[in-house]
This record gives C-alpha cells, sequence and structure tokens, in this order.
C-alpha cells in the first residue's frame, strides 16, 4: 500500500506564516490600504473570488470589484474570527468566521454584514498569496459568530 505523499501542518512555521498575512490583510482592509491589501493577493488569471456580489475569476476582475467596493464606503472594519489553518507543502487552506462593519459614502448608512470564509494561500517566491477567498455572508447575531474557539 503507497503511503500519502501529502503532509499536514496544524501548527508549525507555515501556519504562522498563513496567519501574520491574514493578520496583515485584516489591517489594511480595515484601513482602505489597498496597496498593502493587493500585495497579498495572487495576481494573474488563476485568481477567484467568490462573494455576494458574484463570482469574479481572474485578478483584473477581482481587483475591478475590491476597488469599487472600497470607493463606495466612507469607513469599513474587518475583524476575523478563530481562524484554522491547514498547509500542505505549498498550498495553504484557512476557515474562519468574518465580520464587516461600514458607512456608505452613497447616504450615510451603516452597512453591517458578517459570515463564514474559506481561503486558498499558495507559496508564491517565498511569500503566501491568497488564490482563492470564499465568503458566505450568514444572517446577523448568529449566536457564537465571530466567539468560538476551534
Amino acid at each position: 500500500m503507497a503511503q500519502d505523499s501529502v503532509v499536514m501542518e496544524a501548527t508549525g512555521p507555515a501556519v504562522e506564516e498563513v496567519l501574520r498575512v491574514m493578520d496583515a490583510m485584516e489591517t489594511a482592509w480595515s484601513q482602505k490600504n489597498l496597496p498593502e491589501l493587493f500585495r497579498h493577493y495572487w495576481q494573474d488569471a488563476g485568481f477567484v473570488l467568490f462573494t455576494s456580489r458574484g463570482a469574479n475569476y481572474g485578478w483584473p476582475d477581482a481587483r475591478r470589484m475590491l476597488e469599487n467596493y472600497f470607493a463606495n464606503l466612507e469607513e469599513i472594519t474587518l475583524h476575523l474570527g478563530p481562524r484554522k489553518v491547514r498547509c500542505f507543502g505549498g498550498v495553504a487552506t484557512v476557515v474562519y468566521e468574518w465580520r464587516t462593519e461600514g458607512r456608505s459614502q452613497l447616504d450615510g448608512s451603516l452597512l453591517v454584514r458578517e459570515g463564514y470564509g474559506t481561503d486558498v494561500f499558495l507559496r508564491q517566491k517565498g511569500e503566501w498569496k491568497l488564490y482563492h477567498n470564499h465568503a458566505s455572508v450568514a444572517r446577523l447575531a448568529i449566536k457564537g459568530l465571530l466567539d468560538h474557539t476551534w
């Protein structure tokens, strides 16, 4: 019987690196610092972004959607809940809960969303880059959202 060649890491340096990248992305998102945020994305035709606004295939399409999203906001804050990271060599998966709070530039209304995310990171030239993001919106005030530990 052949042994599996994929070794999964749930702890260790690679997991810590991915968590640091996600922390940097959370901060950049909340500061509307798009150059810093975009630095952590895989910027090619293979990038995939699924949100409540639809599917975005390839970096140019996803970038346009994100730029338009941020352009319509006066302010925005992203809070990531506990994250469960699994690394498989040069691939990392992350599942987590998230919450955003923002204010519309159009009418000043408060925009609150929360939900679940799944990210896939790939190692590119020694750095972890977000390759695929899938965000699902949940009903607001679901008990335990962002409050549990893995």
